[in-house]
């Protein structure tokens, strides 16, 4: 089965608007900048565009997600004291 990109999407150059053809590289599609997020945030970020629809309120869900981010910070910070580790610490602040 192949796998590749370009079976199932299209390169179109911005400035013409029209298909580029040619192989599509991984690295230039923008999924590629998920990929480098800790599953948590990526997560975090959908449940927060989920609740900015069915509310409209992006500021309060902006607040909300910052306090999230404290609370998980914390968390973190306790994990590492616990266990003596600023290696857990950092694998879990992703």
């Amino acid at each position: 089965m192949d796998g590749s990109p370009s079976r199932y999407i299209a390169r179109v150059s911005v400035s013409t608007g029209k298909e580029v053809p040619g192989p599509i590289d991984p690295d230039e599609l923008l999924v590629h900048a998920h990929r480098d997020k800790h599953l948590v945030q990526v997560m975090a970020q959908v449940l927060a565009s989920r609740v900015i629809r069915l509310t409209g309120e992006e500021e309060i869900v902006r607040v909300g997600m910052r306090k999230l981010n404290r609370l998980g910070s914390r968390l973190a910070e306790a994990l590492g004291q616990t266990t003596g580790s600023s290696t857990v610490e950092r694998q879990t602040k992703g």
